[in-house]
């Protein structure tokens, strides 16, 4: 049976939103309903102006349309326009727009026979006649005989057998029409059956109510339960047809099984209808009480039913019309006995309860615009990343290739450089899908260093500086990594493992003595280029494992739709180990253009624009909340860099204020809003942001070059375009999986059943996005708990595991709110717990994006009725985030510790500014600006806004190095009496 998916219950909530109230629309204003909401395209595909929608869909619009009473006519043109979408499209427009209207008849066996067909109100201009085959008449000229009974009003058209008729295979158009019928009545039925049940309860006979008597109760209850019999019957048979990857072919025998539904509908409407009617006694009789109004419809769609013949024409309220007959099962138990669910073949995980797996790639054809995955393209697939850059090495010898303040390295020099290191990691028994540990700052050497891995065979295993040494000891174990580059000052960072750790800046003679050219290959392709480790939901963090053609498609895409090139610098400022620093490191070094790392200072917005200044940098990538950093400075301002092209965000949602603010600051950078996870080689869809998107949502676009993306619902099956699903990630770019974690590799790297290739896999991203009309993507959030902070993807479970190992913690919740992470512990001994001990005690396990910026002790964790956590109870965090460091300074002397209104003026400018920064109330002049829920992002927007505001020209690392107010109004002082 079809499985009750978001998206499907969205649907059913909107037609059921859009029933009119509270009188019975006739066939116009139920057209006009359809065609409002595009609802008469709902089983066209998408790229003939449709929906893309299913049978099992049209059912559920049916069903409300019967239940708002609404004539069957209406609906009928979801069938008409399927069908002119398959044999007459040139047709199809002016039904869709609602300008043609649209019917259904029934025909006699003998294909010349004339016939009548029954409409309610309003004859269509376009009928379809379904017999043994499908016949097109524009009827909007023939006479129409308006028959008005005492009860009902049916029009009815005389079709003469010689009328010229265009003839087509019924496909499966007569079936979807009997069984959207089907639908329809249910619906009638079920406003007649809950009608008696609310007027059961408010009549009264003998002083009680009468559906405390068996007589009424008993049978409005086998109603019920038969009604719904009918339902799971009738969704069988939609289903059935929807599960055919041709919609041009119906199953044996469904025709007949839809006729005996039908039948049988019919006859469980009169009866509700009937005992509605005795329900409501006298009162019943009214014009617009339920029962009458149920009974008027249920005489139209009864006349209407019926084969068009001239012994079939409608019948008086006195002389109810008989039920169509046919010669096919009328039990819809024999019918399940006949025809039970099809049988699937052994479907992958993910599908077990979806359709079958050859209906899938036609469902995304009819949901989706072809152009949104046609992205096949050209690229260097048998080249791996260190080939791409020999290839620019020989392009460009003597172009500029590292830039930084201790000069200038091109492209022979820095090739020169890496082979010679390249030999010495050989020599040490470096390897393909070998990791290679590279623990330095960012600069020269970093780059020879990766370079110098992927030539000697290995893959490059970034290890930030800035990790904790639990953290970089784990990655060194877990990977494998067979070596470790850096540099004497780092030595202490590195664990004591069995491996070969070389500090550059010690073997400056060995590396001169080995050889310029570069060692014989040993990678290929598929083997790995990098890994990279992201925060993991159990706890422990989890090696993704990228292949050199993963990234060489990414790149390579760049450099051809960027135009990247020797008159491009790009700036390398992010950390190692976070994936955007692998696009700014190569894709410039493959493209001939230069690159500028950032040594110090990367993390202070004016000192990063003045860097850009100096080196005239064309290419930037940053995540929003560093843009807007960067936006906040005016000496130097981004509009000063003249020759920066181009702005590529990530990481983050991009907001359209800041795109509206980049537009307005006088930059001429192009903005880019890139989105992709780490497990598919940094970004898989880009979009251009333009004037469009200063106002409305910033979308993350479409897939780029030899990537496919699909939004899927919970059971496997494409969504339509407005819903929203879980993105899914296909093609060139997705990673070889987890390092070592097959489980957790088979969950988020599934069989791609989209494509021949049964090699080929689909990405989990686990986040969710909605697919706009021109294919574009936006994006919603996450499925999950998995948040942004900075950019960095962190997993909340990673930082409530650490949390509850330690052993003054009995259980934590952590919750990310305004870019920041905050933690609610629940401490193994309450007059003991230190929070600021325990912030210090994670700080040596996990990276600074990771540390809570505020840890609140409760007595206990609030839940919710079903037992899960009631995150609107929490409390503020703020309030004791400080607690510790209120109590260390009380203790000091004098005025070591003053509130803001004891404080001197700097003070009092300074601690407001900040407690406006991080969002509370307030805070003292000697509070740890970090421990009151501050982040190096924060730090950095505090300090540019000192600057601005206030006037006083100090250092992010001056303010980073002691953070607190007290220091900071110190050093402001300092810097104004040495600027006098």
């Amino acid at each position: 049976m079809p499985v009750t998916t978001s998206w499907r219950r969205h649907l059913a909530d909107e037609f059921a939103r859009a029933r009119p109230s509270p009188t019975a629309p006739s066939t116009v204003e139920a057209r006009a309903i359809m065609t409002r909401n595009g609802w008469n395209g709902l089983c066209v595909p998408v790229d003939q102006g449709g929906l893309g929608l299913g049978w099992h869909e049209a059912g559920l619009l049916a069903k409300e349309l019967g239940r708002a009473l609404a004539p069957s006519d209406a609906e009928d043109t979801v069938v008409v326009a399927h069908h002119l979408a398959r044999t007459a499209p040139a047709s199809l427009p002016t039904v869709l727009r609602g300008e043609t209207t649209a019917g259904l008849g029934f025909c006699p066996e003998e294909p010349d026979a004339p016939g009548v067909s029954y409409f309610c109100d309003n004859a269509p201009d376009l009928l379809l006649l379904l017999g043994t085959r499908a016949r097109t008449l524009d009827i909007h000229r023939l006479p129409a005989q308006e028959r008005i009974s005492p009860s009902t009003r049916v029009v009815g058209v005389q079709l003469p057998a010689d009328r010229p008729r265009q003839e087509s295979p019924l496909g499966q158009t007569k079936a979807a029409a009997l069984l959207l019928r089907s639908a329809h009545l249910l619906g009638l039925s079920l406003t007649a059956l809950w009608g008696a049940v609310d007027r059961a309860g408010t009549r009264r006979q003998f002083g009680r109510p009468i559906g405390s008597y068996q007589a009424l109760s008993f049978p409005l209850a086998g109603q019920r339960a038969r009604l719904e019999g009918l339902r799971l019957a009738v969704d069988m048979q939609l289903l059935r047809l929807d599960d055919l990857p041709d919609r041009s072919s119906t199953p044996t025998g469904l025709e007949a099984d839809a006729e005996g539904l039908l039948e049988a509908t019919l006859s469980l409407a009169r009866e509700c209808v009937g005992h509605a009617s005795q329900v409501f006694g006298a009162a019943g009789l009214a014009v617009d009480t339920i029962p009458a109004t149920c009974y008027r419809q249920l005489l139209r769609e009864e006349s209407r039913t019926s084969t068009a013949s001239p012994s079939t024409a409608p019948r008086s309220a006195a002389s109810p019309p008989t039920a169509p007959r046919s010669t096919a099962p009328r039990s819809t138990a024999l019918i399940a006995e006949r025809h039970p669910a099809p049988t699937r073949q052994e479907p992958r995980a993910l599908w077990d309860d979806g359709p079958p797996m050859a209906r899938l790639a036609s469902l995304f054809r009819e949901r989706t615009l072809p152009s949104v995955n046609d992205t096949a393209t050209s690229y260097p697939a048998g080249l791996c990343l260190h080939d791409l850059f020999e290839r620019a090495a020989l392009t460009y010898p003597d172009h500029p290739a590292l830039l930084s303040s201790s000069g200038t390295l091109t492209y022979r020099e820095l090739d020169a450089r890496a082979n010679r290191l390249a030999h010495l990691l050989r020599g040490q028994g470096t390897r393909p899908d070998a990791p290679v540990g590279i623990c330095m700052e960012r600069g020269r050497d970093a780059i020879v260093a990766a370079l110098a891995v992927l030539k000697a065979g290995g893959a490059c295993l970034f290890l930030d500086t800035g990790y904790p040494t639990e953290r970089i000891a784990f990655m060194l174990r877990d990977s494998g990594a067979v070596a470790v580059l850096t540099h004497k000052r780092w030595l202490d960072r590195i664990p004591d493992l069995p491996v070969p750790v070389t500090a550059l800046d010690q073997v400056r003679t060995v590396l001169d003595e080995q050889p310029n050219v570069a060692p014989p290959p040993l990678a290929a392709p598929r083997d790995l280029a990098y890994l990279i480790y992201t925060s993991g939901s159990t706890g422990t963090p989890k090696g993704v494992e990228v292949e050199h053609r993963n990234l060489t498609n990414r790149l390579y895409w760049d450099a051809s739709e960027f135009e990247l090139g020797p008159r491009d610098v790009v700036l390398q400022h992010t950390a190692l180990g976070f994936d955007p620093s692998i696009w700014e490191i190569f894709a410039p070094l493959m493209s001939g253009a230069a690159l500028a790392p950032v040594a110090t200072g990367a993390s202070d917005p004016r000192q990063l624009l003045r860097t850009m200044l100096t080196m005239g940098v064309t290419a930037l990538t940053c995540v929003p909340s560093a843009l807007d950093l960067l936006l906040e400075e005016n000496d130097p301002a981004l509009a000063d860099v003249a020759g920066l092209r181009h702005i590529f965000c990530g990481g983050e949602e991009l907001q359209p204020s800041l795109v509206r603010r980049l537009h307005r600051s006088g930059s001429q950078a192009v903005l880019h809003n890139c989105y992709g996870p780490s497990e598919c080689s940094i970004d898989v869809t880009h979009w251009q942001c333009t004037a469009a998107e200063e106002q409305g949502e910033v979308p993350i676009g479409l897939p780029i070059g030899n990537v496919r993306v699909y939004l899927l619902d919970e059971k496997g099956e494409p969504v339509p375009a407005g819903r929203a699903g879980e993105l899914y990630v296909a093609g060139a770019g997705v990673a070889r999986g987890y390092r070592d974690r097959p489980e957790l590799t088979a969950e988020r790297f599934v069989p791609d059943p989209f494509t021949a290739d049964t090699t080929a896999r689909l990405y989990r991203t686990g986040d969710m996005a909605r697919m706009r009309e021109d294919g574009a993507l936006v994006f919603l959030g996450r499925f999950d708990d998995q948040v942004k902070i900075a950019g960095h993807r962190v997993e909340l479970g990673e930082i409530r595991s650490a949390l509850e190992e330690r052993p003054d913690v009995r259980t934590a919740v952590i919750r990310a709110a305004d870019g920041r992470v905050n933690a609610y512990v629940v401490p193994a001994d309450p007059e003991t717990f230190d929070p600021d001990v325990l912030r210090s005690q994670l700080r040596g396990i996990l990276p600074s994006h990771m540390v809570p910026s505020g840890i609140r002790a409760i007595a206990d964790v609030p839940l919710t009725a079903n037992g899960k956590v009631d995150y609107a109870a929490l409390p503020p965090v703020s309030k004791n985030a400080s607690k510790n460091a209120s109590k260390s300074v009380s203790k000091s002397e004098g005025t070591a510790h003053r509130t803001a209104e004891e404080s001197s003026g700097t003070e009092q400018r300074l601690v407001a500014l900040a407690a406006r920064v991080l969002g509370v109330e307030a805070m003292g002049i000697s509070d740890d600006f970090f421990a009151a829920g501050g982040s190096s992002l924060h730090a950095a927007r505090f300090i540019t806004r000192v600057r601005n505001e206030l006037g006083f020209q100090v250092d992010l690392a001056t303010f980073l190095a002691a953070p607190t107010v007290k220091e900071l109004a110190e050093s402001c002082l300092n810097a104004a009496a040495d600027t006098k």
